[in-house]
C-alpha cells in the first residue's frame, strides 16, 4: 500500500479504497464517507462520525440558542404570517376549528396580488418584503432588489412529480423586461411542508429565453398570454443557489417525486451542505419545517 495516495496496487490497476477525513485527519475505508458527485474519489471530504458529530453539536446549540439566525423576519408588510398561524393553531392540535380553518387558509387566502400562502412563505424563509403593487414583483430583499416567488405542491399519495416550474400570467412586453431585473424563487412542498427553494437571477438565457419564446407564441396564438418554465431552464445557471434543501432521508423518502436530474442535483448539493453550517437544511431548519 502506497502511504502518500492510500491506494492498493493490482497488477497494472490503481483501486482506492481509503481517503483521509479532512476532518479528524484519519485515514479511513471509502465506507466510512458518504458519496458526493464530483468529490475526489466520489466521496464527501469528512468521514460519516465527523459529519453525525457535527450535526449533534449543531442541533444541541440551535435548541438552546436564544437567538434562531434562520427564523425570517416578520415584517409588518405581511399580510398574514404563516409561523405565527402554525403556534397559535398548535394550541388547538386536536379540535375540529383547527382543520377547518386551514382548509379555509390553503384553499382560498390571498392578497390582492395573488400572493398566496405558500408564496407568503417562501417569503418569510427568505426575509423578504411582501410588495403591494399589483403589477409589481412579488417581493423585495433588503436592498430593494425586485424578487418573483412561484411555489409547486404536490401530494405524497398522487402520481404526479414536482416541476420546480412555474408561470407568468397576463405577461406583456413591459412586463418581460422587468423580468430582466428580478431574482427568481422557486418553492416546493409536498404534503404542505417546505421540501426545497431555490434561487437564480431572472436574467440566466436559458431561462429568460424560454419566458421570451413562450410570449411570443402566446402572441401568435391571441388571448391570454402565460410564459412557463421549467426545471431545465434554469438548473444549470451558475448563480443558482439552494435556500432551503431537503435533508437525506426526506430526499430518498420522496424520491420518486423527482426526476433522475433533480435527484442527482440535490443529493450533491446535500452533500455540500453538510460541510456549510449556514445551510438551511429542512432537518435542521425550524422554519422550513412546519405544516400548514
Amino acid at each position: 500500500m502506497k502511504a502518500n495516495n492510500l491506494t492498493v496496487i493490482q497488477g497494472n490497476k490503481e483501486e482506492v479504497t481509503e481517503r483521509v477525513c479532512t476532518k479528524c485527519n484519519t485515514v479511513k475505508s471509502l465506507n466510512e464517507f458518504h458519496r458526493k458527485i464530483g468529490g475526489k474519489h466520489n466521496r464527501n471530504s469528512r468521514c460519516k462520525e465527523c459529519i453525525n458529530n457535527y450535526d449533534r453539536a449543531y442541533n444541541k446549540s440551535r435548541r438552546t440558542s436564544s437567538v434562531n439566525s434562520l427564523t425570517p423576519k416578520i415584517n409588518n408588510s405581511k399580510i398574514y404570517d404563516p409561523f405565527a398561524i402554525n403556534n397559535v393553531l398548535n394550541v388547538h392540535e386536536d379540535s375540529k376549528l383547527k382543520d377547518m380553518f386551514l382548509t379555509i387558509l390553503k384553499s382560498s387566502l390571498a392578497s390582492s396580488t395573488g400572493y398566496n400562502i405558500k408564496e407568503e412563505y417562501v417569503a418569510n424563509v427568505l426575509d423578504l418584503n411582501h410588495c403591494t403593487d399589483v403589477n409589481g414583483p412579488d417581493a423585495y430583499d433588503n436592498n430593494n432588489s425586485p424578487w418573483e416567488i412561484k411555489t409547486n405542491f404536490v401530494s405524497a399519495n398522487s402520481s404526479n412529480k414536482v416541476t420546480f416550474g412555474g408561470t407568468f400570467n397576463d405577461i406583456t412586453e413591459h412586463k418581460l423586461q422587468d423580468v430582466l431585473k428580478y431574482k427568481m424563487a422557486v418553492g416546493v412542498f409536498i404534503d404542505h411542508y417546505l421540501f426545497a427553494i431555490a434561487t437564480f437571477p431572472a436574467s440566466w438565457p436559458p431561462f429568460y429565453n424560454r419566458l421570451k419564446e413562450e410570449f411570443e407564441r402566446g402572441k401568435r396564438n391571441g388571448g391570454r398570454i402565460c410564459s412557463g418554465f421549467h426545471y431545465n431552464d434554469w438548473k444549470d445557471c451558475p448563480d443558482l443557489e439552494w435556500a432551503v434543501i431537503p435533508d437525506v432521508n426526506t430526499l430518498y423518502k420522496y424520491q420518486n417525486k423527482l426526476t433522475k436530474s433533480m435527484f442527482d442535483d440535490l443529493t450533491n448539493a446535500c452533500s455540500n451542505a453538510m460541510e456549510d453550517p449556514n445551510a438551511r437544511l429542512t432537518s435542521r431548519s425550524e422554519c422550513a419545517n412546519i405544516k400548514f
